[in-house]
């Protein structure tokens, strides 16, 4: 697979190969590849459609983990459809699982996130959607991962697989972590959070979206007592959308982020060339991204026509490959059934895993 990165201001471009599949698994392969994929309008017409499915599934295997965008289908039949096309002939150590965000929109087109990854690479903690509907179109959804080396995912003390749904969380004050600061999971120095963010495409909105990242990911640290961050996803954060002087204005684009994709890059299967799709890092977590970028359909081993492309997608995915950490947690509660939570107003450290507590005001 080919990685199509951009560096710095220059535009320019390095081309970084990858191999994946079956062979990590007996050379002892240490790192996972993550991705963010856009999959236009992706319902029940889509899956429908054998010849643009087969490509959307040979795209998804080249990853562990991918967090997939523009999901429209109230009927949840297109996301079964792609999981069955996924699993479909592959060894139990490259099967997949996945986590459903909340359907999400203020008009009649409703859309989803959903966390597609596989259980024997990935552990996933946690994940939950934010409570923000006030602040954006479609509010980002969080995964707490953890990156696993060979035979580490099955430890008699591994957490069982968290797929489902993911609950609802309603933002709370400063002083309201969802774990104590000595709890497992917040000390757990392998685990690093996935934020993605499908923006609202207009030049108000989307403004106003990506300046509020920055405390959405301090709300989704707070909740889960973890800091290292990737956000990853559609942002819509060019051309039109976001000129470059009010890109300059946003948080998560200046120190002490890091953008991985940056504003001369061009995410777009179409003629258009925008750097719509973003990766964008916070914390340690930097340090154990070994490459990241674009991922050109139109190049091998794809090599698809514009036209093959655009009918998978208007979007290229986006990936980045982490190195699973020095230390991993061994001592991690299990995960229990994802369920509709708000954060209480003070940390309890006898409090059960999931609760409901009052909600409170979000920061300011």
């Amino acid at each position: 697979m080919r990685w199509q990165g951009v560096c710095g201001k220059l535009g320019l471009t390095v081309v970084l190969v990858l191999t994946i599949g079956g062979p990590w698994l007996a050379a002892g392969r240490t790192t996972a590849t993550l991705a963010a994929f856009n999959i236009q309008v992706f319902g029940e017409t889509k899956a429908s459609k054998p010849d643009v499915m087969a490509d959307i599934v040979s795209i998804c295997h080249n990853f562990d983990f991918v967090a997939i965008q523009e999901i429209r289908d109230a009927s949840s039949e297109a996301l079964a459809t792609l999981m069955d096309a996924l699993n479909e002939n592959q060894p139990t150590a490259l099967q997949y699982i996945n986590i459903t965000g909340p359907r999400e929109g203020t008009t009649s087109s409703k859309e989803q996130y959903a966390f597609v990854y596989r259980p024997a690479r990935i552990r996933v903690h946690d994940a939950f959607a934010l409570n923000m509907s006030e602040t954006f179109e479609r509010p980002p959804m969080a995964a707490i991962v953890e990156v696993l080396t060979p035979g580490s995912s099955n430890r008699s003390s591994t957490p069982a697989a968290l797929r489902g749904e993911a609950p609802l969380i309603t933002p709370g004050g400063p002083s309201s972590p969802r774990y104590p600061v000595t709890s497992s999971l917040a000390s757990s120095a392998g685990l690093f959070q996935v934020l993605v963010l499908h923006a609202k495409p207009s030049s108000d909105a989307t403004y106003l979206e990506l300046s509020a990242l920055d405390q959405a990911r301090q709300i989704a640290t707070q909740y889960a007592g973890v800091e290292p961050t990737v956000l990853a996803g559609d942002f819509n954060a060019g051309c039109s959308y976001l000129p470059a002087d009010k890109e300059a204005e946003v948080t998560i684009f200046k120190s002490p982020y890091t953008v991985l994709i940056n504003d001369s890059a061009d995410t777009t299967s179409t003629n258009s060339v925008c750097p719509y799709d973003r990766i964008v890092t916070f914390g340690n977590i930097g340090s154990r991204i070994l490459q990241s970028g674009i991922i050109n359909t139109e190049a091998a081993p794809f090599n698809f026509d514009q036209e093959r492309a655009e009918a998978v997608s208007d979007h290229y995915p986006i990936a980045y490959e982490v190195a699973a950490a020095t230390t991993t947690s061994d001592d991690n509660p299990a995960v229990d059934q994802p369920k509709i939570v708000h954060l209480a107003p003070q940390a309890k450290t006898d409090a059960p895993r999931r609760q409901t507590a009052r909600m409170v005001p979000p920061l300011r």
